[in-house]
């Protein structure tokens, strides 16, 4: 349904160069880069009560946002963090989000319960308001994202916006956003098994150096709330419409 849209309409952008290339080559549509609009998320107000009471406050833990499915990289993000758990039984996770189906008869939220079972180290959380969310954001080691392909998702500018760097996949998209080494880490694609890596690597580091990552994680967010993606996008829809009235005139005439 989206392809047989996109192919009638009048145009077509994607806020992430990684989906407008896929759209390219498999239909052969022209598609533009267009970043989606922001706004300065640090702003929003914490719900610092409900925080007090989910007991999270002397563990320390990475953090995952999104959908329990398989091409947000559930099962890669399960499995690299119980190796993980052997080099450092205390680090715990906390997933919030909605659950999907990972198989016919399997839900993502069953599939991570399943794969922890018997160990304390999992917080499960359905999907949560932004101030509740924003607190687990803010005292996180890092925020987990090993999304298979993604398009330029908030969950990875919130994150940068509390100074959190992101571990991601390359070629996933999110490439764009995370500037290996610099304000995050990427491992890659084609051996997710390098996700435990890039994790230790991470935990490895000194707390000057997350630090100074996590600084460099939020440079990324205020150059992005910075960009004037509203009127570049006005100008778009502007040029579109434009175009629109120089066929109807056309015809017109005829």
């Amino acid at each position: 349904m989206e392809v047989y849209q996109a192919k009638r309409s009048l145009g077509c952008f994607a806020p992430s160069e990684t989906i407008a290339s896929i759209i390219r080559e498999r239909e052969n549509l022209q598609v533009e880069v267009l970043r989606t609009p922001i706004e300065n998320i640090s702003s929003t107000v914490v719900d610092q009560s409900w925080w007090e009471k989910q007991n999270l406050q002397k563990l320390q833990y990475f953090l995952y946002v999104g959908r329990f499915n398989s091409l947000k990289g559930i099962d890669i993000l399960v499995k690299a963090f119980l190796n993980v758990l052997e080099s450092y039984p205390k680090i715990h996770l906390v997933c919030a989000g909605p659950s999907d189906l990972m198989t016919d008869d399997l839900s993502g939220e069953v599939y991570i319960r399943d794969a922890f079972a018997g160990l304390s180290n999992l917080h499960l959380y359905s999907p949560l308001p932004r101030t509740k969310l924003y607190s687990l954001y803010r005292d996180c080691l890092a925020v987990l994202m090993p999304s298979r392909i993604d398009n330029f998702p908030n969950v990875c500018l919130e994150a940068q916006s509390f100074k959190k760097p992101v571990i991601a996949l390359q070629n996933s998209g999110l490439e764009e956003m995370v500037d290996h080494g610099i304000n995050g880490l990427l491992a890659s694609s084609k051996s997710p098994e390098s996700y435990v890596d890039v994790i230790l690597k991470y935990l490895n580091m000194s707390a000057k150096q997350r630090k100074d990552m996590g600084e460099e994680a939020y440079n990324s967010f205020k150059v992005a709330v910075d960009e004037d993606r509203i009127d570049v996008l006005i100008e778009y829809y502007n040029k579109l419409l434009d175009g629109c009235r120089l066929v109807q005139n056309k015809f017109l005439k005829c």
